[in-house]
């Protein structure tokens, strides 16, 4: 039987009050927290894959997401979540369109909320 990450990280028969998300498949929404952009009809954004191919920077790219759910899980569980290109600098992507990031790219804009 396959779990949520709301249920991989939650004991048995409590909630985190967030929408779970599956780990199947490759995800429609960016994985960030706070943010709900979508492939589906948006096309000011270019998403991006998790480097599950470069381990060590792909744990920068969870490490930088903040997100309790994805620490320390193995690399298959994460190669089908992707982060739109709001959460990387300019300087991070190899040309003016936002397609393609640098080979040594990582995440650094999220929004947080306080309180």
């Amino acid at each position: 039987m396959k779990r949520s990450l709301a249920e991989s990280c939650c004991p048995e028969g409590e909630s985190t009050g967030k929408k779970k998300r599956k780990f199947e498949g490759t995800s429609h929404y960016c994985a960030a927290m706070n943010c709900h952009n979508s492939r589906k009809g948006n096309r000011d954004e270019t998403f991006f894959r998790f480097p599950t191919k470069e381990p060590l920077r792909c744990s920068k790219w969870v490490q930088n997401v903040r997100r309790q759910d994805l620490q320390g899980q193995p690399l298959d569980k994460l190669k089908n979540l992707i982060l739109c290109s709001s959460h990387f600098e300019d300087i991070m992507f190899r040309d003016p369109g936002k397609t393609r990031l640098m080979w040594n790219a990582y995440p650094t804009l999220f929004q947080v909320r306080i309180g």
